[in-house]
């Protein structure tokens, strides 16, 4: 009868060890998905941001008055964030490509896309 108190009691302690997700932890991408984005409010992505998501190759993402910085957490492959001055993903001058998970500053950008995966 002690004992199974005990293994109750180890079972337990493991539990409370385990660690938890933490912020700054990369995400697992999802099927489907080519890269996680945070998006922040400040340039410099001092804050804490919005929550963590994921985006498909292609797809033109037009960004909000409040997006100025972007961090990639997580990409598959060669996949790069191209960043354009117009809301519509056109090429042209001054296009920005982003590739890796340092802070991005979204100064002058109006829409992004994942692309070259």
């Amino acid at each position: 009868m002690l004992f199974k108190p005990a293994i109750i009691a180890a079972f337990a302690a493991l539990a409370c060890a385990s660690p938890f997700p933490q912020d700054d932890e990369v995400p697992t991408l999802a099927v489907g998905l080519e890269m996680t984005l945070k998006w922040f409010s400040h340039t410099t992505c001092s804050h804490s941001g919005g929550p963590d998501r994921g985006y498909s190759e292609g797809a033109c993402l037009p960004l909000s008055d409040t997006d100025h910085g972007v961090k990639i957490r997580k990409k598959k492959g060669s996949c790069k964030l191209h960043a354009y001055s117009s809301k519509d993903c056109k090429k042209g001058t001054g296009v920005e490509v982003y590739s890796t998970t340092e802070c991005h500053s979204l100064k002058g950008i109006w829409s992004v896309k994942i692309e070259d995966c």
